[in-house]
């Protein structure tokens, strides 16, 4: 690089992120969106933008990736391009999930017209999280480096003292199987809701903090997000997959959708009816 003013490329997307260079460096690929509508396109795809500055192309790898049941690993919404390789005519390196293990997968895509192609193939088969590759030639070879992790989200929960804020005994660890758990919110009866992902689907889990007991309200293949607890513990409030809010009462029954895409819930009034 020999300096100079920074440019703008991808100017007629939304939004893109993650580029990588292609092999002969004359484009960059990304993730990213041309529709600001998410009702019209809801998820985002990888885009190649040529340097000449020309329109974004779209790969369609993400109709690739989901006809293969692939999926971003847990804390990601999206697969995301890692690096493009100029093996085999062209190929991205991704992370991405299949059933319960993620690994390095490479997509074909053609290095002189940025269409993904054919099926994705999978680099690395450990058990773990295998995330993070780079790429480096060694003579006729090519090596990869990645790491391999082993993740562990659970709910804590510390004793503190209502008038100082000063901890008054020890952690206690309060859930314990191997799902992720994610969005925890507490009632003021000592309640508590979360998210956990498991294989395949979100569920949004109710607890009863001092037995321990845990009730699953609800699941969806979707997705649930920021779920919210009610003061009184009657009433959880959540996002869907399609971006409306919805509730549903701890007792268990139907859920009521309160409103279309309208975005996250942050909180609950004590009896959820604000």
């Amino acid at each position: 690089a020999g300096g100079g003013q920074p440019r703008v490329m991808g100017a007629d997307l939304v939004g893109a992120l993650a580029p990588a260079w292609s092999p002969n460096g004359d484009a960059l690929i990304v993730l990213g969106q041309k529709d600001p509508s998410t009702k019209q396109a809801p998820d985002p795809d990888w885009w190649v933008l040529p340097l000449d500055g020309g329109p974004a192309k779209p790969t369609q790898a993400r109709a690739i990736l989901r006809a293969q049941g692939l999926r971003p690993p847990v804390w990601q919404y999206n697969p995301t391009p890692s690096r493009w390789l100029a093996a085999d005519g062209g190929e991205v390196a991704f992370a991405a999930q299949s059933a319960d293990t993620v690994n390095i997968w490479m997509l074909p895509i053609d290095a002189s017209t940025g269409r993904a192609h054919g099926r994705a193939a999978r680099l690395t088969a450990g058990t773990g999280y295998e995330m993070g590759a780079a790429f480096a030639t060694a003579g006729a070879h090519q090596r990869v480096a990645f790491a391999s992790l082993s993740l562990s989200f659970d709910l804590w929960e510390i004793p503190l003292d209502a008038e100082s804020g000063i901890q008054r005994g020890d952690l206690r660890k309060l859930t314990q199987d191997t799902s992720l758990k994610f969005f925890p919110s507490l009632s003021w009866n000592g309640k508590l809701t979360y998210t956990a992902h498991r294989v395949g689907a979100d569920s949004l889990c109710l607890m009863d903090i001092a037995s321990g007991r845990e009730t699953t309200l609800l699941s969806s293949a979707g997705g649930i997000f920021a779920p919210q607890l009610s003061g009184d513990g009657q009433w959880v409030t959540f996002r869907d997959d399609r971006g409306d809010i919805a509730r549903i009462a701890t007792r268990g029954g139907t859920v009521t959708r309160l409103c279309q895409n309208c975005g996250t819930p942050t909180d609950s009034s004590f009896d959820a009816s604000q």
